[in-house]
């Protein structure tokens, strides 16, 4: 349409403001009001059915999605034959605009950005709307440091299946910014396809570099979004916080569940260290995120317990990714959340994948909190634990140490640290280690006889261990003056119980045949001798 014309007997249209394969925008000014107006009308195409589909969607998804950060519908209507959308005017440039011109920002004014986009998408999501075609030119920048989304001229309503996906070229939006699973025809669009577009535009923030700028001139779009890993954002700007390239990682995620939605990465921007808002929203996001996660992980856990495990472990997943980007992967709430999920692998019978998970988290504890906390010492037990269930006793050797140190450490000589050190030599003496398991066990029968007294469970059951050991070692005779003496205890004694399947009796046989073989031996090679 040219510039002077007047639509609705109300907007006269001013310059073009810019143009694509659908309409045109040019700025206008509203006759009722005397404000500055952007409109858009629809080009006229002959049989276009499909493109005036689109319009009507657009239009449909502009009046939904009011918000702040989203660029405004203000009225619509039909001039001669063709179709004309009023928007709200921005006095900005695009992002692409800015982009081209280099322009760059400081790492709190790009989070700051990033969190009005975000909202400016969860808005459009909570209300249905999938934008399909989030990129740099489509999002406006007023005063050069607040965003606003704009152009729905492809979006679509969730679950509206009538929208077109194909053109003749291929898939509906920008093959630059198209999420993986949004290249496959007929493949269903979700909000979180938009999340991936949505990556996209942050690491161009960032970087002023598209997420495949190096990749693209030899390489499949297709194939880069589907396989290629992009560079790392602190290979390329050295002051960005570690949480936001975890969350811009996080948005670039091949597989869509393991994206953030809109509302949660606007949370995320929220919290510390981001702080997008300041330091008073930051706290009282922090108290929800922490109040919400504890609400989650609860019910992950009576899920486990009733047996339901595939869907608790689904939900111990979701929320190790969330207290990730929230937290942090160090975070001691994210730890225990990964703990649990590798608690839940165990009780599936993936006994690889829980050993797997129990070794990696046992490093990050000793990486970041050591091996002395509660938490800690606990993935280390589970792991000796599964390491043992399995036979891998020799694997298993060097985190029951880690057990023994720690408690000795922190709690000095004490009924738990002797535990650890009985558990320590046992393994010892099952990885051919008797000598080594005899000198830790004479410590702890020393010990627990010193605090629970000769006739305790605990320290007979050490002292049963210790005689196995010594036998094992060549000393038979300190066996036996361990054992014998354990004959005159009544049957109302532990000693019988904490025999296990070999009874005191068959021990003391077996310590004497032992020591006799050996007496036996130096005899025979003395008389050789003479």
């Amino acid at each position: 349409m040219q510039q002077g014309t007047v639509l609705g007997g109300r907007y006269t249209l001013g310059r073009l403001l810019g143009n694509g394969g659908m309409g045109e925008v040019r700025q206008a000014v509203d006759g009722g009001t005397g404000d500055t107006v952007a409109v858009k009308t629809m080009l006229p195409r002959v049989d276009d059915a499909e493109g005036a589909k689109r319009f009507a969607r657009e239009m449909q998804a502009m009046g939904r999605a009011n918000s702040r950060y989203v660029v405004g519908l203000l009225d619509s209507g039909i001039h001669g034959d063709s179709a004309y959308l009023v928007m709200e005017y921005v006095d900005g440039r695009s992002l692409d605009r800015l982009l081209a011109d280099r322009r760059s920002w400081s790492v709190p004014e790009t989070t700051l950005m990033l969190w009005q986009l975000a909202k400016g998408l969860a808005h459009a999501h909570s209300h249905g709307i999938l934008h399909r075609d989030v990129k740099p030119a489509n999002i406006m920048i007023v005063d050069e440091k607040e965003a606003k989304l704009c152009d729905f001229g492809i979006a679509k309503f969730l679950g509206d299946h009538s929208a077109t996906d194909l053109t003749g070229t291929g898939v509906v939006g920008t093959p630059a910014y198209l999420a993986p699973e949004r290249w496959a025809p007929g493949a269903v669009d979700t909000t979180l396809s938009d999340m991936y577009a949505f990556g996209c535009v942050a690491y161009e923030l960032l970087t002023g570099q598209h997420v495949f700028a190096r990749e693209r001139p030899g390489g499949d779009l297709g194939e880069l979004h589907a396989h290629a890993r992009p560079r790392p954002l602190h290979t390329l700007r050295a002051d960005i916080p570690h949480a936001l390239q975890r969350l811009v990682e996080a948005l670039l995620a091949k597989q869509p569940e393991a994206r953030p939605s809109a509302d949660f990465t606007a949370a995320v921007l929220e919290m510390p260290p981001l702080r997008a808002l300041g330091e008073s929203r930051a706290a009282k996001r922090l108290r929800e995120h922490a109040a919400e996660s504890e609400r989650q992980a609860a019910a992950a856990d009576g899920l486990r317990r009733s047996g339901s495990l595939e869907e608790a472990l689904r939900e111990y997943r979701t929320i190790v990714r969330r207290r990730t980007l929230m937290r942090g992967p160090d975070d001691d709430s994210t730890l225990r959340a990964r703990q649990a999920m590798a608690d839940c692998l165990w009780a599936m019978q993936e006994a690889e994948d829980s050993i797997r998970l129990c070794r990696e988290i046992a490093a990050d504890w000793a990486r970041t909190l050591g091996d002395t906390g509660a938490d800690a010492i606990a993935t280390l037990q589970a792991l000796a634990y599964r390491l043992g269930f399995v036979g891998r006793h020799a694997e298993a050797l060097e985190f029951l140490e880690r057990i023994a140190r720690a408690r000795a450490e922190t709690r000095g000589d004490s009924p738990v640290t002797f535990t650890a050190e009985h558990h320590w030599a046992d393994c010892l003496l099952k990885c051919g280690r008797p000598g080594d398991a005899a000198t830790v066990l004479r410590r702890v029968v020393t010990g627990r006889a010193q605090m629970l007294g000769t006739d305790d469970a605990e320290t007979l059951r050490s002292t049963l261990l210790l005689a196995d050991a010594l036998v094992a070692c060549g000393e038979p005779g300190e066996a036996l003056d361990l054992l014998r003496p354990l004959e005159s205890r009544g049957p109302e004694s532990p000693v019988h119980t904490e025999a296990g399947p070999r009874p005191l009796p068959e021990r003391i046989a077996a310590a004497e045949r032992t020591a006799h073989r050996g007496r036996g031996f130096f005899r025979r090679k003395g008389a050789r001798r003479g």
